[in-house]
């Protein structure tokens, strides 16, 4: 429901057609599903919708996607992105709702030792109202900042993006659900989340949790990359955090929530 919080993320076509249509769909449907309980809310308070029609599916990876027994694809990454060293890896679309400025700023303070030991790589396609990141992180590359931008990735190598990564950070502004985040920590991935309702639905007691500032988020990247213990818990959290999410529930859910209201 971005298009109805903050309207100014949302490009401009795509924001004509959900006003359009989404919202008069929403009232008209006898059983809204969503995948969490921020927007289950968002959906009450925003289009005025009883809270008794909306019901909250949880999301789970498809571990088949993870399959540990293939090829981490290292080379790849060295060939077709340029990828040669340790990672920091945050994935999506790169529009303004994911805040990356925030994290291309933050990655930026970070101590020399550390970035140089690690990349900051925006895995994504570029989007909409791009133009100010992009200045950004050229300004970033000029100076001899190790950022690389993939644009779009395709499915196959979306897994090994996760599989390589050496700690994920998502500093957005503002999620339905957020599964890039679930997913990494499906992959035991230590990661650096923004304090936001909807990530601490799915993050739980697996991220370590930042302010949605430069400050905090160079903070908190700092203490996970410099902490061997803290991120080996975190990481060992992160699968059963995962794992909470299942297919199994989400169907039973979803099967009683159809009968109930036929």
């Amino acid at each position: 429901l971005c298009y109805l919080r903050y309207p100014e993320y949302v490009e401009d076509k795509n924001r004509a057609f959900l006003a359009r249509v989404a919202t008069s769909s929403i009232k008209k449907a006898d059983l809204v599903l969503v995948d969490s309980e921020f927007i289950a809310e968002e959906v009450i308070e925003l289009t005025d919708t009883a809270r008794h029609k909306v019901h909250v599916l949880g999301v789970p990876v498809d571990a088949s996607d993870f399959d540990t027994t293939q090829d981490l694809g290292r080379e790849r990454l060295a060939k077709r992105y340029g990828i040669t060293k340790p990672y920091i890896l945050t994935f999506g679309t790169l529009e303004p709702r994911k805040n990356l400025t925030t994290l291309v700023e933050a990655y930026c303070r970070l101590s020399p030792e550390i970035r140089d030991a690690y990349s900051l790589v925006l895995a994504g396609k570029w989007g909409w109202k791009i133009n100010d990141l992009q200045q950004l992180v050229k300004q970033k590359q000029s100076e001899g900042y190790d950022i690389i931008t993939t644009d779009y990735v395709d499915h196959g190598d979306r897994t090994t993006f996760y599989r390589n990564a050496s700690f994920y950070a998502i500093t957005t502004h503002y999620e339905g659900f957020g599964m890039p985040l679930l997913e990494a920590l499906h992959c035991g991935i230590p990661t650096v989340a923004v304090d936001i309702p909807v990530l601490r639905e799915v993050g739980g007691d697996a991220c370590l949790w930042a302010e949605k500032t430069t400050e905090d988020v160079a903070s908190k990247l700092t203490q996970l990359i410099t902490n061997k213990a803290l991120a080996d818990k975190l990481s060992s959290r992160g699968p059963a955090q995962s794992a909470k999410f299942s297919w199994e529930i989400t169907a039973k859910e979803l099967s009683q929530r159809l009968q109930d209201t036929a």
